[in-house]
């Protein structure tokens, strides 16, 4: 008894181990697929790097298709001088850029995260309804749920409570900068078919932007509205500008390739893909490009501008023409 006694806890004991051992291997890049890489231990300064290029391998989209292996060893190199985690910032920055988007992709020290973090007045939208003609000004969104949903039933409210008079809708996406798309989209369910809208394509798959009886899913804060029902078949001018971008230009994505719509203005900044915020053992955050956005249509977006049907300094003048003319 006491010979299977001692051999059932050296088991134990190895299991253990192996345990550890794994999550000491692949804690960090399994964390970091629900936000924060696990460790056992305060990670060295060049294991604070490795990992972060661990999971920028896993999980970044490499939309070129570019070969990271002189890249990845190169920043190997370099992280073996690394003292401090600062001291691997730059390279760690690097690498995320090529692998997921020089544009899109970057890096938050502890301190940047604090004060991006900072609370910031919620802006909602801006409506006027003017001689038949819906004006919609949609902001950039980053807010709490409950903000979220004020911030679309704005939006909706607006529609529903002028469905009859409505002619036509402005819908200004100028200095909308992205954040939470969720609200946003949902707040226009009126003015949108049910279905699939568009999608995120990345390395692991298609993930579809769906709106069904007023619930959008599948694109930012999943978000209802009150009556999923009223649909509004009316001609859309969407406006853009250069500051157009991610969750704004999702937005225009998904209006784009409707028959009833013309969108007039500037090209957009060109940051039409999808993040993920992984937090790291110091605080510091990487923003990761993990998708494309593809429109309903199957054109794939990213880093190059989207430019209006109507280039114009007059945007919302040229849609009033427009859709006095519809």
């Amino acid at each position: 008894m006491k010979k299977i006694m001692k051999i059932s806890l050296i088991a134990l004991a190895c299991l253990c181990l192996l345990g550890l051992g794994l999550v000491w291997h692949y804690g960090p890049v399994v964390g970091a697929m629900v936000g924060h890489p696990i460790y056992l231990v305060k990670p060295s300064a060049e294991k604070y790097g490795k990992d972060a290029l661990d999971i920028i391998d896993a999980m970044a989209l490499n939309p070129s298709g570019r070969d990271l292996k002189g890249d990845r060893q190169k920043a190997e190199q370099a992280l073996k001088k690394s003292k401090t985690y600062q001291d691997t910032y730059p390279i760690i920055e690097s690498y995320l850029k090529l692998a997921g988007s020089k544009k899109h992709s970057f890096l938050l020290s502890p301190k940047e995260v604090k004060n991006w973090q900072d609370p910031q007045q919620v802006i909602y939208p801006q409506v006027e309804m003017k001689q038949g003609i819906a004006y919609i000004k949609l902001p950039a969104f980053s807010g709490l749920p409950k903000e979220g949903q004020r911030y679309a039933d704005t939006c909706f409210n607006f529609l529903k409570n002028h469905q009859k008079d409505i002619k036509g809708v402005i819908l200004d996406l100028q200095g909308n900068t992205g954040g939470d798309m969720g609200p946003m989209v949902a707040g226009l369910a009126p003015l949108l078919p049910d279905g699939s809208l568009m999608s995120f394509k990345s390395k692991s798959g298609q993930f579809e932007v769906t709106l069904k009886d007023g619930q959008l899913s599948g694109g930012g804060t999943p978000t209802k509205i009150a009556d999923g029902k009223l649909k509004l078949s009316v001609p859309i001018a969407v406006l853009t500008d250069k500051q157009t971008a991610s969750s704004g230009e999702a937005v225009l994505i998904i209006f784009a390739t409707r028959d009833n719509v013309q969108t007039f203005g500037q090209a957009t900044a060109g940051y039409a893909s999808g993040n993920s915020v992984v937090s790291m053992y110091d605080g510091a955050q990487m923003v990761i490009t993990m998708s494309q956005n593809q429109d309903s249509q199957g054109r794939l977006y990213g880093e190059e501008p989207i430019k209006p049907d109507v280039i114009t300094e007059q945007a919302k003048e040229e849609a009033l023409k427009w859709l006095k003319e519809q």
